[in-house]
């Protein structure tokens, strides 16, 4: 053995971490298979197109033997729905899986690049269904697992796709704004306001600022907006909020 170092970000698991680790993976997994998840498991090495259009600089990307760009996963989201498309599952079916996950953060950082995550699908059910059962899992997995401290955190993909889909940015432009979104960059969503000027304007500059208890984020998104749509995804967040409230008396949104 010519290397004792483990490349960065990677981490030795030993005894009591390994053995707690373990533990919480499999009592959450029979947990979830209890309540009538079917379980799953995915490769860890797939094309890189199941999880990106473009190489990504954060993802640990390989060539085959034969040319071929493969990735070791960075979630296993995007697995379950190559499979769904890819073989004969017949829906409304649920799912629940668990692995080892891969994607670089910034080396300096102390963070690791493997992690192992958990979760679920609910695919084919009604919406608001789908979604209570969704958290009531997560909710009671992370009490099972005895996590002292936890918070929810919510959000509207309808908010960003309604004002993406009303902009019909350049691409370029398009890509810009995702980044600043992402990043909460104050500076760059002002100066892409002043160029591509529309209604969402107060919106954008605000959204870094639009997270936090749920209620207060909701009154203050309304202030901001016109938008029949993005007014009709803040209702469904309070529906939401109001329909977990026996399981889920406090969470925060992050409209962003």
């Amino acid at each position: 053995m010519k290397k004792t170092t483990l490349p960065v970000g990677m981490h030795d698991k030993l005894f009591k971490r390994a053995r707690v680790t373990y533990k919480i993976e499999r009592d959450i997994s029979d947990f979830l298979m209890s309540q009538g998840f079917n379980r799953i498991e995915t490769p860890t090495l797939e094309h890189f197109e199941v999880f990106s259009d473009t190489i990504t600089k954060n993802n640990y990307n390989f060539f085959d033997k034969s040319g071929e760009l493969l990735t070791l996963r960075p979630d296993i989201t995007s697995q379950i729905g190559r499979v769904i498309a890819s073989t004969q599952v017949e829906t409304p079916i649920k799912f629940s899986y668990s692995g080892k996950v891969f994607k670089y953060n910034e080396e300096m950082r102390g963070l690791m690049n493997e992690h192992t995550q958990a979760g679920i699908e609910i695919v084919g059910y009604p919406a608001k269904e789908a979604v209570y059962e969704a958290i009531a899992s997560a909710k009671a997995s992370l009490d099972k697992a005895d996590i002292p401290s936890y918070q929810f955190e919510f959000s509207h993909a309808g908010i960003l796709q309604t004002i993406f889909e009303d902009l019909n940015l350049p691409v370029a432009a398009e890509k810009e704004l995702d980044v600043a979104v992402k990043d909460k960059n104050i500076t760059q969503l002002n100066e892409l306001t002043k160029k591509y000027p529309s209604e969402f304007d107060d919106f954008l500059k605000n959204l870094p600022y639009l997270f936090g208890e749920s209620h207060q984020v909701l009154n203050e998104a309304r202030k901001l907006v016109k938008n029949e749509a993005i007014l009709a995804a803040l209702t469904d967040l309070e529906e939401l909020l109001e329909q977990v409230s026996d399981i889920l008396p406090e969470s925060n949104i992050d409209l962003a």
